[in-house]
């Protein structure tokens, strides 16, 4: 069992070292991501780095990203461990973190609600969010084609969610209808 002393100190950013053996490689567009969070909000988690030589083990890319935004300190938990046991806790730091994912429906309400922050401190490019939110569209309406008959009714399609959400639902299911013989199409809002 390896020791757990740990201590929450505040340093100079230049003070601390990177691992030389890390090999998760934080490309430039990441590092400006993380640079324009931690303008943002702050740095909200420290990195972790060894008490011994202020080598660190966790939060190479935030400390970059830190030099970037222009922070002269940061936040470090400084653990008083060998170089071995640091190495293999950098190890399994960057692992770990690649066995979760996103459960896209709770990403996708939560990004609705945050349209109004800049893409890049969410940690997306604008692009990369645009595609999301419209796959998101796309997957709200499934369209099953089925045998159908002539019939003379109307009826009406409602779409709930934020605006941009139903006007792109519905524009998705106007496109599709439009394709079906002898059907005509009528969107129109309903406010109340």
């Amino acid at each position: 069992m390896t020791s757990q002393v740990l201590e929450l100190v505040t340093l100079p950013v230049a003070d601390l070292v990177a691992n030389p053996r890390n090999a998760r490689v934080h490309p430039p567009e990441q590092i400006d991501r993380l640079a324009s969070s931690l303008r943002q909000f702050g740095q909200h988690k420290p990195v972790v780095a060894r008490r011994d030589n202020r080598m660190l083990i966790a939060g190479h890319g935030l400390w970059q990203a830190a030099q970037i935004a222009g922070l002269a300190q940061v936040r470090v938990l400084l653990w008083d461990v060998d170089q071995r046991t640091a190495d293999a806790a950098m190890v399994a730091d960057n692992q770990l973190g690649d066995l979760s994912a996103d459960d896209p429906a709770r990403l996708e309400a939560l990004l609705d609600e945050l349209v109004d922050f800049d893409p890049a401190v969410l940690g997306f490019d604008a692009a990369t969010l645009d595609r999301l939110l419209h796959e998101a569209v796309e997957t709200m309406i499934p369209v099953h084609e089925v045998a159908t008959r002539p019939v003379g009714d109307r009826f009406w399609v409602s779409v709930k969610g934020p605006l941009h959400r139903q006007a792109a639902a519905l524009d998705r299911l106007k496109a599709f209808m439009r394709e079906v013989p002898e059907v005509e199409v009528e969107l129109g809002t309903v406010s109340g």
